[in-house]
Order: structure tokens, then C-alpha cells, then sequence
């Protein structure tokens, strides 16, 4: 029998850490275990398209900022869907109050919360509101617990990881399709210009979590010493006009590729020299497990969770200084490829055809338990 779940989520969209992670399980299981999402934020058509192909479905809610029509509208929705799903998944912490009786409401046999990250926000303001509002609303989550990495579970679920049952899911993807290839790297820095340069890269959505201003000002520093480094920014996000803003300000936008979201970062990668994951906080940073994958010498911050650091990669503290961050990536050139990451990343537990059959016995497991 088909298994059918809910994902409460903010936004379907590419570029959202998140849906990445679902959707790389969704595509490996989808003739087994079906996912629909509800969210109140942004929809990509292209990853609506995909979910509906898969034989989910995408709905749209309002912003639980607006407590009251969110009610109302959970509500009703829950009214028209009362036994159509088996498991109901929470994938935003904080907001388990508007849960605590979705066994009922929804008719499902359980309900899991999903920690994805070791914080509430992106920012310090969306972080101390989000975390007093998961505080002042009782720290209710669903009756088991899945979380992305041991210290995003016990950051958020505190004592409750000793009181109900957790389970840790890996942040697994495609593993092959990072693997280093040395002909694959020749023809990606051939069609994107990059011979002769040293290539510096970043993936992430323009959000505060990931860093852009210190990414922009460590490269001002870095070209000061090394010319032909190029930096190459991938992604989107509200704060990505701010910074092309400021590498305009600088005079060093034509060093600069913002490539937006692509669909061949698996290749980019390839051809990159150093990636740099300056992150202030992640629930595991599976961006960096894929440039490893891919070869590419790392520097990332310090906060990074231990399980993304497959190849003994370079790290720093956030305190440092652009100054210093450039010093510790100059460090960096001219070493050699990385040629085990695969092996490495498969042996970690991010091999999705792996991990998607274990999730898929949890669900079933979980649900016969009831």
C-alpha cells in the first residue's frame, strides 16, 4: 500500500534547502511513498510541475504571521482532507502549536516534526521571534522527531530527544552526478571561460545565513594579491540585488558571476578551484558535501555541523577578520584535487538510493507502530 504525507514547508522553490532535501527523497521513492506540500510562501511552476509528474500535489496557505486566517484556514483544510494521508511532517519547528492536534484534525497516524537547521531564522530578529514564539507556545512537536544532523536535533528539540523517538535523516543526494571527473572539469571551465583563472564559488541562497557580505569583502582581499581570481555566486534570494549592489560599489562586479539558479551545479563544481561556505549557521551545509564530492579544496566556517566535513576541509571563525579568510584561502591554491570524496560521501550515509530505502522502511515502521 501506497504511503501518503503531508509536508508543512514555507516555500516550493529550487533554491530552498529544505525542499532540496525532500525532493531528493520524493524522486527516489515516488512510486512507494507520496509527498504533497503546503506552503504559504513562494512556488516555483517548474517544481509544481515536477511534485504533480511525481503524483503529488502543491497547496497554497496563508502566512501563519496571520495566526487567526491561518487557523481558520488549516482548519478548513484539514476539514477537507481528514484521511487522506498517513503521516502528517512539520518541517518548521516553531510552529508545532498550530499542530499539536493534527492527529485528530487530519486524521493521520503520525506526526513527525523535522528539525532541518540548529537555529529558528535566518536572521537574529526572525530567530529570537520564532524561538520565543515555539517557547511561549509550549515546544510542541509531533510525536517522533527527525532532524538533519544530531546537533540541529538536540538544539531544537532539547530533552525531548530522550522522551520520544528520534531518528537522524541525511541530507543524501545523487552522489554520482558530483563525482570528479577530470574531462568533465576540462569541458566546464572550456564552456564558462574560466581557463586561466582561479575559480572561487559559492552556492546558497542570498539570505543573511549565508554570509554574501563577508564572501564579498574576503574576495576584495583575496584579488589583492592573486588578479586572476574570479568569485562565482550561485543562487537567488532577497538580499542578491544588495549585494550586487555592493560589488558595484567596490569596483569588483567584473570579477563577479551571479550565475542565479542553475540545474547543472553538479558540473560547475567540477570546475571550480575552492569552494567557500562561510556560513553563520546550517543544519548541515549540503552544498559543501557536494563540492567535496566534486573535488573542489573547501573553506567553511566553524559552525558548520561536523557531519558535512567528509575530506578534512579548511575552517575558520566567524570572527575573523576578510583579511584573514583571504589569507587561509591563498593557502588553498595550488592544491592538488580531492579524488576520494565520493567514496567518502557514500561511506558518510549520503548516498540517496541508500538512505531513500531506509526512510521509506522508517515511514512504514512508523506507521504500523501507530
Amino acid at each position: 500500500m501506497k504511503i501518503k504525507i503531508l509536508q508543512f514547508v514555507s516555500d516550493v522553490i529550487p533554491d530552498s534547502g529544505v525542499q532540496k532535501v525532500l525532493m531528493e527523497y520524493f524522486r527516489h521513492f515516488y512510486q512507494e511513498v507520496t509527498y504533497d506540500f503546503i506552503c504559504w510562501g513562494e512556488q516555483d511552476p517548474a517544481m509544481i510541475k515536477e511534485i504533480e509528474e511525481l503524483g503529488g500535489s502543491v497547496y497554497k496557505i496563508v502566512s501563519p504571521l496571520k495566526i487567526g486566517e491561518f487557523r481558520r484556514a488549516w482548519s478548513e483544510f484539514c476539514q477537507s482532507h481528514k484521511g487522506e494521508y498517513d503521516i502528517f511532517e512539520n518541517n518548521l519547528v516553531f510552529l508545532g502549536f498550530f499542530f499539536k492536534d493534527v492527529k485528530k484534525t487530519l486524521g493521520v497516524q503520525v506526526s513527525i516534526t523535522h528539525s532541518h537547521v540548529d537555529k529558528f531564522g535566518d536572521s537574529k530578529l526572525s530567530d529570537f521571534r520564532n524561538r520565543l514564539f515555539y517557547h511561549l507556545t509550549g515546544l510542541v512537536t509531533g510525536d517522533v522527531l527527525f532532524s538533519c544532523t544530531k546537533k540541529a536535533g538536540q538544539s531544537q528539540f532539547g530533552k525531548q530527544v530522550y522522551r520520544k523517538p528520534w531518528y537522524v535523516i541525511n541530507n543524501a543526494f545523487e552522489l554520482g552526478k558530483f563525482k570528479y571527473s577530470l574531462e568533465t572539469r576540462s569541458e566546464v571551465r572550456r564552456e564558462m571561460g574560466w581557463n586561466n583563472k582561479y575559480i572561487i564559488a559559492n552556492v546558497g541562497r542570498f539570505s543573511p545565513q549565508k554570509n554574501h557580505k563577508l564572501i564579498i569583502e574576503t574576495f576584495v582581499e583575496l584579488n589583492k594579491t592573486i588578479p586572476n581570481a574570479q568569485l562565482v555566486l550561485v543562487g537567488n534570494g532577497p538580499l542578491r540585488e544588495k549585494i550586487i549592489a555592493q560589488t558595484k560599489e567596490l569596483k569588483i562586479d567584473d570579477k563577479i558571476s551571479f550565475l542565479g539558479v542553475r540545474n547543472d551545479v553538479h558540473r560547475l563544481l567540477q570546475g571550480i578551484d575552492t569552494f567557500f561556505f562561510p556560513s553563520i549557521f546550517e543544519g548541515l551545509g549540503v552544498a559543501l558535501v557536494e563540492a567535496q564530492v566534486a573535488g573542489a579544496q573547501c573553506l567553511a566556517s566553524d559552525v558548520i555541523p561536523e557531519e558535512a566535513n567528509i575530506t578534512d576541509y579548511q575552517y575558520l571563525s566567524l570572527k575573523a577578520s576578510p583579511a584573514d579568510w583571504a589569507q587561509k584561502l591563498r593557502k588553498l591554491v595550488g592544491r592538488s584535487r580531492i579524488t576520494d570524496g565520493y567514496a567518502r560521501a557514500v561511506k558518510a550515509g549520503f548516498d540517496i538510493d541508500t538512505e531513500s530505502k531506509k526512510l521509506q522502511n522508517l515511514y512504514t515502521e512508523l506507521i504500523s507502530k501507530g
